[in-house]
């Protein structure tokens, strides 16, 4: 290859790479551009959008903070009715655009909507999250948005079998013709073969069940030292006292 033609290539290269990056703004800019996940846009009903939505991911975690302080008063730790009350009002008063500049910031999720909480309780804000780890709030809360897709889906799967169940009833003598890898098999109801779905969808809805039953939280150790870093400030706080 000619050091003109690797030249030219080099500067196609450059040229192409300058045009790119002039379009990224605009491209960035448009909702269409970017990829979205058909889970989350076209297959899942407004219930189970909710279950898995950043608003409810950051107020279960608001929740969260709520019981650990209520819990560490009960202990006997310098917590206030004042601050949780705070706390509990401010719970839904999520400002997302200062979450994601503390984010920016800080590059931890965790400690940006602790301070984001803070801001909108700032009596409360030296007890949220007091004592505890990153695994309180972000392990306990997928366990909570799990169980409750799973509660979702039992709900749904239950409606469906029970209609399911009457069609089968309805139809249940009217004939069709069955079919065994795509070939003309021997004769079956409609009713017959709504029951094979039917098995299908109750064995589904007893396997969630099972899970369901099997789900258990985290709780609020978090790492090996959790413990005794609040059997300390009990201490602390119980000498000051």
């Amino acid at each position: 290859v000619s050091t003109q033609s690797t030249g030219i290539a080099v500067r196609s290269i450059k040229c192409f790479f300058c045009t790119v990056n002039s379009l990224d703004v605009q491209v960035m800019a448009e909702a269409e551009s970017r990829y979205r996940s058909p889970l989350t846009h076209r297959y899942p009903s407004q219930e189970m959008s909710f279950i898995f939505s950043d608003r409810n991911k950051f107020e279960t975690w608001r929740k969260l903070w709520v019981i650990l302080a209520e819990s560490e008063k009960e202990l006997g730790l310098a917590v206030t009715d004042e601050q949780i009350a705070e706390m509990k009002s401010n719970i839904t008063n999520i400002d997302w655009k200062r979450a994601a500049e503390e984010e920016k910031t800080r590059r931890h999720d965790v400690m940006a909507h602790v301070h984001t909480f803070g801001a909108a309780a700032p009596l409360a804000a030296p007890i949220i999250h007091l004592g505890a780890t990153s695994c309180f709030v972000g392990d306990n809360t997928d366990i909570i948005v799990m169980r409750d897709g799973c509660k979702l889906l039992c709900r749904k799967l239950a409606q469906c079998c029970e209609g399911l169940s009457n069609f089968a009833s309805k139809y249940k003598d009217m004939p069709q013709l069955g079919f065994t890898h795509f070939q003309p098999a021997q004769l079956t109801t409609v009713g017959k073969r709504s029951c094979l779905w039917l098995q299908d969808l109750l064995m589904d809805l007893q396997e969630l069940e099972h899970v369901l039953s099997k789900v258990k939280f985290r709780g609020v150790k978090g790492k090996q030292w959790y413990q005794r870093r609040v059997r300390g400030m009990v201490i602390m706080t119980r000498l000051k006292s």
